[in-house]
């Protein structure tokens, strides 16, 4: 079993959902089968950073582009924004 560096804590929700559009759930025929949840950071000199802290989708859904549409979700959204750095 993988375990992930990701800590699900209070810090972890409160920055997904602080991260609006970045984090999505995605559902397939009204099943919840994934999401991706990230946070963005402001560096220094006022350029931000997104960070994807989770991708996942359940394993009997994989292979059918629920985790491509994710990702391309919060890219799209990057490119939108001129957030230069994921």
């Amino acid at each position: 079993m993988l375990s992930s560096p990701v800590r699900y804590n209070e810090k972890y929700y409160a920055d997904a959902l602080a991260s609006g559009e970045f984090t999505k759930i995605a559902y397939y025929s009204d099943i919840c089968v994934g999401s991706i949840a990230c946070w963005m950071e402001k560096k220094e000199g006022g350029a931000i950073c997104v960070y994807i802290m989770t991708l996942g989708v359940l394993a009997p859904y994989r292979g059918l582009g629920i985790g491509t549409k994710l990702l391309n979700h919060v890219l799209e959204l990057c490119l939108k924004q001129h957030i230069p750095e994921i």
